[in-house]
């Protein structure tokens, strides 16, 4: 679980669950009902969520260095909407999720695969053995591997321009395997990957840029790029040129596209630099290795060759563990609650343990809820709430005590119940089962649960108290 985007991420969430507000109009009349405050002030709630979603995926991309969160021969990584990208000194490795949940899949994710040579993806879960007629030997992501050919395989790789966020991964059980406080930075730096020339990536959530900065006198034909995809095992990427000279990788899950370089030289036009574009286009040789050809230019001043790659149609990918729901208390902790199907989910003062079950071919679903301090640096408290089927929360609130409502919908006959609960006993259905609703006491453990449903198929999507703060 990362903290730098994810309360963000949750909230973004919440916002598209609960629907958004539709136009609005204005009509000068005294005859119709007047919408109240909080009726104004929670679609204005919703606006501004919207305006958020949208603008994440412009917003810079993250990368945070390697600690020990993944493969040790990652110098850098980023998580986005969709895709996982690593750095390594020789290479990026770009895994984007498919859109189609039902996409062929045996494995939860890049590095849960063993023809992956990188075994990357320490952080992914591995779903349970499934029939031998189920079974698919290609990882659910699409894997695409640009490496570059030729290069200085020890480059000096830093990370530039640091953030303020910090990257913080509670995974599992053991805390001594936890990662905090890790740095991010808006781009990465490799210096000499070719006799000089240098590397720069950077971009944003939909699309990932990396600059080659070739020093005067250098020679940027020496820039070569190979493309492979990862299947039953790492095999040649089909690549092709298009009528606008973009360079489209085709996947299984969509196309890639490197679009046309963009070349230029800084000019100075009086007291202010200015760029000076220079005509190029990628040039696909008979090995099917990538190069450039640039045209005339002043070979006495330094070039700079900026492709940028487009992953768009991959955007919207899920995992294994699902945030839906945050609320933050009256000392700014930030409660999450979603539902999970890990049985190593990180859990501190825990009322409950994961509950076995198999719904499918993939386990079930519990209910968590954790708790982090303001900053997310450290867990203060995390929990399974659940039965032995699905269990799956929707929203959740806190009231002035700091206690935490939740709701969902659960398929277990067994979810906890309290003593005093309106609908002690599961009412039915087969989709979703019962809604049910339960608080959990600031200082700890379940005040009040309960189902809400007849023998049909219910699920509760909101929730509020009127001991608000």
């Amino acid at each position: 679980m990362r903290t730098d985007k994810l309360l963000l991420l949750c909230a973004l969430i919440s916002a598209v669950a609960l629907g958004t507000a539709g136009p609005l109009y204005t009509q000068e009349t005294t005859n119709l009902p007047q919408p109240s405050q909080s009726a104004v002030a929670n679609t204005a709630k919703k606006t501004a969520a919207v305006r958020v979603l949208r603008s994440l995926l412009q917003s810079p991309m993250s990368f945070e260095v390697n600690q020990g969160q993944t493969d040790k021969r990652v110098s850098f990584l980023s998580r986005g909407s969709g895709y996982t990208l690593f750095l390594t000194p020789s290479s990026a490795v770009l895994a984007l999720n498919r859109i189609n949940p039902q996409a062929p899949s045996a494995q939860s994710g890049f590095g849960s695969n063993p023809a992956n040579p990188l075994s990357l993806g320490s952080l992914d879960r591995t779903p349970p053995p499934q029939p031998a007629a189920q079974r698919q030997d290609l990882p659910r992501e699409d894997v695409l591997q640009m490496q570059l050919i030729g290069a200085n395989s020890t480059p000096k790789i830093v990370g530039d321009q640091e953030t303020a966020t910090k990257t913080n991964y509670f995974i599992g059980k053991d805390p001594s395997q936890w990662r905090t406080g890790i740095k991010n930075f808006r781009r990465v730096h490799y210096t000499g990957m070719y006799p000089g020339i240098d590397l720069v990536y950077y971009g944003n959530q939909r699309q990932l840029e990396y600059d080659f900065v070739v020093a005067p006198h250098a020679d940027a034909s020496l820039i070569t790029l190979g493309f492979s995809q990862l299947g039953r095992t790492w095999q040649s990427a089909t690549l092709h040129l298009d009528p606008n000279g973009d360079l489209v990788v085709s996947l299984a899950g969509g196309d890639v596209h490197f679009h046309k370089p963009v070349v230029y030289q800084f000019a100075e036009v009086g007291k202010q630099a200015t760029r000076h574009p220079v005509r190029a286009s990628y040039a696909l040789r008979a090995d099917g290795k990538i190069g450039f050809e640039v045209g005339p230019y002043d070979r006495s001043r330094e070039l700079v060759i900026d492709p940028v790659i487009s992953f768009a149609t991959y955007l919207g990918g899920s995992n294994e563990d699902y945030a839906t729901a945050i609320g933050i208390d009256k000392y700014e902790d930030v409660v999450i609650a979603g539902s999970t199907r890990s049985s190593d989910f990180p859990v501190e003062d825990a009322i409950e343990s994961y509950h076995p079950g198999t719904c499918g071919s993939l386990p079930c679903r519990d209910v968590f809820v954790s708790k982090f301090n303001p900053t997310g640096s450290a867990l203060q408290y995390s929990t399974y709430i659940g039965g032995s089927n699905d269990d799956v929360a929707s929203q959740l609130v806190l009231d002035k005590a700091g206690d935490i409502f939740v709701v969902g919908y659960t398929l277990s006959t067994d979810f906890p119940i309290t003593s005093h609960a309106t609908q002690k006993t599961f009412g039915g259905g087969t989709v979703t089962g019962d809604a049910f609703a339960f608080e959990l006491a600031s200082k700890g453990g379940i005040a009040y649960s309960t189902y809400i449903g007849g023998s049909g198929d219910e699920v509760a999507y909101g929730v509020s108290v009127d001991y608000a703060p």
